[in-house]
């Protein structure tokens, strides 16, 4: 996993946060989550079995809604 080539990323130090954008063709939305939270997305598959659930939820929410996706060419055909 890792994060999509059309995303756009502001960290939020102050809050220990993420805020991403995402747009591919015509769907966009945007989110907010911890700076945990979105460094696990690369590492998911990898570590899911020790993840906490509503940690393993929060990196499926990103991927069912396009901030993870599994590849570069997996990004682009989308």
């Amino acid at each position: 996993m890792q994060p999509s080539m059309f995303n756009l990323r502001v960290p939020l130090p102050a809050r220990d946060e993420v805020f991403s954008d995402e747009h591919v063709t015509t769907r966009s939305c945007s989110c907010r989550v911890t700076s945990r939270i979105y460094s696990i997305g690369a590492r998911a598959r990898a570590i899911r079995s020790r993840l906490p659930s509503d940690e393993w939820e929060a990196v499926k929410l990103l991927t069912d809604n396009g901030f993870l996706v599994s590849s570069a060419d997996v990004d682009r055909r989308r």
